[in-house]
């Protein structure tokens, strides 16, 4: 008997681990309990096809080809029993497919990509901060892993220059129970309960190993696609370079007490689900249990969320172009006490000055509103008085010789407080 236990228990945390990660797939979510991430951040990992071609034959500009080598350190593996890469990627110029990568020289793993398009995902921008794939723990070893991104061509929109490139890219390694961890629970709210405005989350958290570095909640429900992927219902967070990023509240010391500042999260049509994510000094982690049924109901006012149906393959602009999407408005809006639009864009700036604007229903709300040659979320004022019933336009229009103003799927989403 003391024989058959080990093997028992083996294949029962593999099968807990396929189950968490299977889970974390359908619902883009953290799953598991205890685990370590480790990241790297140095530079800007860039990959481009070699064989990019202009029009007149030469080649393009392949600074960064692929297949180049970039080395993550991974110091713990003891006790591992599943891995995941969480990624931060722009996907690179339209069009550019088969983004993947591999582990000291073993296969190719797809990277993330985004969910829900109308048509190929390869057609769309898109800007993934958080995003996650299963890795084969048999892929990674202790020390330097060699990491080496490839890429396909463009598949659509093509002017012969594939690439993409990623701001930071973290493995995060999963434990066994019996490896020292943080441990705790969310104390408030609990479920079944109702929660308003500006809410209290609280937890209890304790280490083994030594200090709470930081507890962060994080909640599951509806609101604007902060991490990239097209999904509006999930687990919202983002990642930038390797550190978590539009959470419900982070403490860093007790009493393990945050402040939700839900003012334009939009009302929800189902139960919210909360947990909290708790670091040691160690840089160990643990994920609480889930809370679930827990419901927002507001007394006094109420904020509705509406998404564009029609967003645009290619949704950018450079030039003279204009493009636009719009947003259908169902309600009565005279009640309407204020709005923004929120969006992800990319190169939403330009370095010259020249126009990168958008604008609501013929008049312009902004220019030069994000970053150049970088990624840029924005809530933007809208004035009331540019609201209607019906189709609402959201247009995009440039002047710029150099780089297109992007809009990431799943393009922009109108929050208005009644």
């Amino acid at each position: 008997m003391k024989k058959i236990f080990p093997i028992i228990l083996l294949i029962s945390l593999l099968a807990l681990s396929r189950h968490s990660l299977s889970l974390m797939a359908a619902e883009n979510e953290p799953q598991g309990q205890i685990f370590k991430e480790f990241t790297y951040n140095q530079e800007n990992i860039r990959c481009a096809l070699s064989t990019n071609r202009d029009q007149d034959g030469t080649l393009r500009p392949n600074n960064y080809p692929e297949m180049t080598p970039f080395y993550l350190m991974i110091d713990d593996l003891e006790q591992a029993i599943a891995a995941e890469f969480i990624v931060e990627y722009w996907g690179g110029h339209i069009g550019t497919s088969d983004q993947k990568v591999k582990f000291n020289g073993h296969d190719f793993i797809p990277l993330p990509t985004i969910q829900h398009t109308p048509t190929n995902p390869q057609c769309y921008f898109r800007n993934i901060l958080g995003a996650s794939v299963p890795v084969p723990l048999a892929h990674l070893k202790t020390g330097e892993n060699l990491m080496q991104f490839s890429l396909g061509p463009q598949t659509c929109y093509s002017f012969n220059w594939a690439w993409y490139f990623l701001y930071s890219v973290t493995m995060r390694v999963y434990y066994d129970a019996s490896k020292p961890h943080p441990e705790g629970e969310l104390i408030s709210p609990k479920s079944g309960d109702v929660i308003g405005e500006l809410p209290t989350l609280s937890a209890k958290a304790a280490s083994p190993n030594g200090k709470i570095s930081e507890v962060i909640f994080l909640g599951y429900y509806d609101d604007f696609d902060w991490k990239g992927t097209g999904e509006f219902r999930q687990w919202h967070f983002q990642y930038q370079l390797g550190a978590i990023k539009q959470y419900l509240g982070r403490v860093i010391r007790p009493p393990y007490q945050a402040t939700w500042n839900n003012r334009f999260v939009p009302d929800q049509t189902a139960p919210m689900k909360i947990r909290a994510l708790i670091t040691d000094e160690t840089g160990m982690k643990y994920l609480t249990p889930v809370v679930e049924n827990i419901n927002m109901v507001r007394k006094d006012r109420s904020v509705k969320m509406y998404h564009s149906k029609d967003v645009p393959e290619n949704f950018g602009v450079r030039i003279g172009q204009r493009k636009s999407c719009t947003i259908h408005l169902p309600d009565e809006l005279s009640n309407a006490k204020s709005a923004r639009l929120a969006l992800s864009t990319w190169s939403g700036a330009t370095e010259d000055g020249a126009r990168h604007e958008i604008g609501f229903n013929g008049i312009k709300l902004s220019d030069n509103f994000g970053v150049f040659h970088g990624y840029s979320y924005k809530m933007l004022n809208i004035p009331l008085n540019l609201l209607k019933s019906g189709s609402n336009e959201i247009y995009i229009y440039s002047e710029f010789e150099g780089h297109a103003l992007e809009i990431n799927w799943p393009g922009p989403v109108l929050l208005i407080e009644y």
